[in-house]
């Protein structure tokens, strides 16, 4: 359900504890899935040469958009009784709402099991 680079992020513990999320039912039935990949393009001069590339950074943009500042990684899962957005670059990157809770450990000192909650995905 949620994506990433296939040898590192998709194994990175916030997103193992946000399946785990989805599998407790903390969601509820899942509406949809969005994941969205954005990065400045390769370090190669060649991908920006539309006669080397065969069509430089215009035939990218179905796998990845054109973003300046960095990389732009995230997921969010959608259900009726809750959200889980990742982002693989800020913060804890894991925020998640419940209005039933999954009956598991949130993070040290969380006050609540249901709501919004900020778990530490490696804690």
């Amino acid at each position: 359900m949620f994506h990433g680079y296939l040898e590192d992020l998709c194994y990175t513990p916030k997103t193992l504890k946000a399946n785990e999320t989805v599998k407790n039912g903390a969601l509820g039935d899942i509406l949809w899935v969005r994941a969205r990949e954005t990065h400045p393009g390769p370090h190669s001069d060649w991908f920006w040469n539309p006669e080397l590339s065969g069509g430089g950074a215009i035939g990218q943009f179905e796998v990845s958009w054109c973003f300046r500042g960095g990389m732009d990684l995230r997921d969010e899962v959608m259900g009726v009784e809750g959200t889980i957005f990742l982002n693989h670059f800020l913060r804890t990157g894991f925020e998640v709402y419940t209005a039933v809770g999954e009956g598991d450990y949130i993070a040290e000192k969380a006050e609540s099991a249901t709501g919004w909650l900020f778990p530490v995905g490696d804690e």
